[in-house]
């Protein structure tokens, strides 16, 4: 039975990345219809499976002169592969993948997954003029390449809101993609084990939670923290590692390089509580984390920054409370009224779960389809 071809193409997400891979991909090979070739960074022994191709086309540090060669690598993939369906996650793809589809004649999606203009505006990395160029050069390649598009997957419900000039899209959420797993044991007031995972940046609010858990440990002495992620910007490496020196119950497993999923999700199992110290920006404020599914779903305890979207979300099954980590003086009372809370009174469903989005991407490529 012949197949349709579909490309999940990124330039930064490795190949094995938890949305392409574990949710977009796999759910398309669960059909038997499809063969998906998923274009990106590269992974560290991706395993062979059946009916998912992984070709990476970048390897080296995100800001490396070669990444500007990364869409006629990726330009040559898909001429070689000829798709039916194009799902490109990232802007700097658009301009090659419009001509791949005037050669090849196939559909062509943009998986929405991020604000990218807004984000480089509030990135707190480089010069404001050269941010403004870089959000003025994102809006207008997304501009140029809209009519182009035959439909958009949008990973947050907000962007309804944030781009409403976008008529053709499916809001598909980065819920978790496995099953739930069952409600941990009590949450240890000894040695409790605190966790901050997945891409660690300045505007994540890592530099006021490692000060809140300095804070917390005045009180719970025994208390751990573990930082597991890929952080990007190397000065911003440097700087977690220098807040981190010496002091103790605090270790580091952080990288340049993303770090496989599995081993972050081992991570947060491990753990007692989740944090997540957001600052309060416009490019945060109005997303769904993906952590907050996982650890939801992992029945995992959570602190994380006041956000009226988030605490609805949590209070909907008593997952955990939204604090102020800047103020890092309340620390242990924070961590006091979580021990108090009766946690996990209504366990997650389908709706905190990828199988309530599957549908909807496989309805979207019927449609497509001829």
């Amino acid at each position: 039975m012949n197949k349709y071809r579909i490309v999940i193409a990124s330039v930064l997400k490795p190949v094995t990345e938890p949305r392409a891979f574990a949710k977009l991909a796999v759910s398309m090979r669960e059909t038997s219809k499809y063969h998906i070739n998923i274009i990106g960074f590269c992974s560290k022994n991706p395993v062979k499976e059946d009916g998912i191709q992984f070709t990476p086309v970048f390897c080296r540090k995100r800001t490396h002169l070669f990444r500007l060669f990364v869409p006629f690598k990726f330009l040559k993939e898909v001429m070689a592969y000829r798709p039916h369906v194009v799902i490109v996650t990232t802007y700097e793809l658009l301009p090659l993948a419009i001509v791949a589809k005037a050669l090849l004649k196939f559909k062509l999606i943009y998986d929405l997954q991020e604000n990218y203009s807004q984000n480089v505006l509030l990135n707190r990395n480089g010069s404001p003029m050269l941010r403004h160029l870089m959000a003025f050069l994102i809006r207008g390649i997304e501009k140029v390449v809209y009519r182009f598009i035959d439909h958009y997957f949008f990973a947050e419900e907000g962007y309804r809101q944030q781009f409403p000039h976008i008529a053709q899209y499916t809001v598909l959420e980065n819920k978790y993609a496995g099953p739930p797993e069952p409600l941990s044991l009590p949450i240890s007031a000894e040695r409790p084990l605190f966790i901050i995972s997945g891409t660690i940046t300045p505007v994540y609010g890592i530099e006021k939670a490692i000060h809140w858990f300095l804070s917390l440990r005045k009180k719970f002495p025994q208390a751990r923290l573990h930082i597991v992620g890929h952080v990007p910007l190397e000065d911003f490496r440097i700087r977690v590692y220098e807040l981190t020196s010496g002091q103790q119950g605090i270790s580091l497993n952080i990288s340049p390089k993303p770090i496989h999923y599995a081993a972050v999700l081992d991570a947060i199992r491990q753990a007692d509580v989740v944090l997540m110290p957001y600052d309060d920006l416009d490019s945060i404020r109005y997303k769904m984390p993906s952590k907050l599914y996982e650890s939801v779903a992992l029945h995992k305890p959570i602190l994380i920054s006041k956000n009226p979207i988030w605490e609805k979300f949590l209070q909907k099954y008593s997952a955990g409370l939204a604090v102020d980590f800047s103020k890092i003086e309340d620390a242990a009372a924070d961590f006091q009224s979580l021990l108090d809370l009766n946690l996990y009174k209504k366990s997650p469903g389908d709706e905190a779960l990828w199988k309530s989005e599957k549908p909807k991407l496989l309805r979207i490529l019927q449609q497509l389809l001829p």
